[in-house]
């Protein structure tokens, strides 16, 4: 049985999609009959490329997780997420100091998913700097969520990947970005979340949460967002509008439902239960998508910056129109889009999720 160790943003992380993808690909590694852990790597803030911040930005941040820790509702969900979190196998947690004391643990290592190659994110360890080319190397479904590198970026991926066994990631236009830093052939795969199928996930998610009909608004970011599109859309849809307390601010006023110390289990159930989802996150349209929901993306930000992810998962699917223009304000329009048909066979993902899960087993 081969040992793998994964690693990627897991260690205290409070994030639903990247907790819910490092489990799905533990789970499913470990379905394929491996032993599969996850690496619970602190990064201690080390990065290749640092950013710098204003001492506003230090001063304002601070500030806000201390009121965070404060607050009693944040502890009941912290306390949830790091359940869940703590459910997924995983090795003791290691900074890049001791990181090596694990490399007579595993006999596969996969960095992946998410955004570890991002480079505003991306360390050593993320590029299994501390893994020797003898053991097998792999990336699966690494995310770079830029549109461009540049030549610093560029040689990093360079000194980095030459010695991976394989590599894969997560959207398509990082193919054509990282066969241009390193002479390897670059296979484009799925997120984990869809290795495993709606029955798998359900497994995992709470009862539900609203008796009512609803539609489940989770924005990551306010900027060029429309609370009052929201509102008529409900509306017009006979829903109650519903979000998870404490994210979306300029909704808050016209949301009917704020819902309170929410993990990954309840997060899941929104999506689940939900008659419509509306987002700016690459995740939640992810489950939309397994549990076979209606759905519409926004953009996260006005600069337009993290869509190739969600609309390179879009494309797959052929259902280009559910990123729904940043000018819409008619709630109209997005009735009258056309619904989601999940009677239909989307053989194109189904082919891309068996080529995703080939390209595991390679090694396993």
């Amino acid at each position: 049985m081969k040992r793998v160790g994964i690693i990627t943003m897991y260690h205290n992380s409070e994030n639903y999609g990247g907790i819910l993808q490092a489990y799905a690909l533990t789970k499913k590694i470990n379905l394929l009959g491996a032993d599969a852990k996850q690496i619970s790597f602190d990064t201690c803030g080390n990065k290749i490329f640092a950013s710098q911040k204003s001492w506003k930005t230090f001063v304002k941040s601070t500030i806000a997780k201390c009121l965070k820790l404060l607050s009693y509702s944040n502890v009941k969900k912290s306390r949830n997420i790091r359940q869940f979190r703590d459910s997924i196998p995983h090795t003791y947690t290691v900074n890049s100091g001791n990181i090596k004391s694990l490399l007579n643990e595993f006999d596969v290592f996969i960095t992946g998913s998410d955004q570890v190659w991002n480079p505003l994110a991306m360390c050593e360890e993320y590029l299994l700097g501390f893994v020797p080319p003898e053991k097998t190397k792999l990336s699966y479904a690494a995310s770079i969520s830029r549109d461009t590198l540049t030549r610093e970026e560029q040689q990093v991926f360079f000194n980095h990947l030459t010695t991976f066994t394989d590599i894969s990631v997560r959207e398509c236009n990082d193919v054509s970005l990282l066969e241009q830093c390193v002479d390897k052939k670059i296979e484009w795969v799925l997120d984990p979340v869809f290795l495993l199928n709606h029955k798998e996930w359900e497994e995992v998610t709470s009862e539900r949460l609203v008796k009512e009909p609803y539609v489940f608004c989770y924005f990551l970011n306010d900027k060029n967002k429309n609370p009052a599109l929201v509102a008529d859309f409900a509306k017009k849809t006979n829903t109650v509008t519903v979000q998870i307390d404490g994210l979306s601010v300029a909704s808050r006023k016209i949301t009917d439902q704020q819902i309170q110390h929410v993990g990954p289990k309840q997060f899941l159930s929104l999506i689940r239960h939900a008659e419509y989802i509306l987002t700016d996150s690459f995740h939640a349209m992810a489950f939309s998508f397994i549990f076979q929901k209606d759905f519409m993306v926004f953009p996260r930000n006005p600069e337009r910056t993290m869509e190739s992810r969600i609309t390179s998962f879009l494309s797959l699917i052929g259902r280009a129109d559910r990123f729904v223009d940043v000018k819409t304000d008619n709630a109209t329009e997005l009735t009258n889009l056309k619904k989601m048909d999940y009677t239909v066979a989307y053989s194109d993902f189904e082919e891309k999720k068996a080529y995703s899960v080939d390209f595991l087993k390679k090694y396993l």
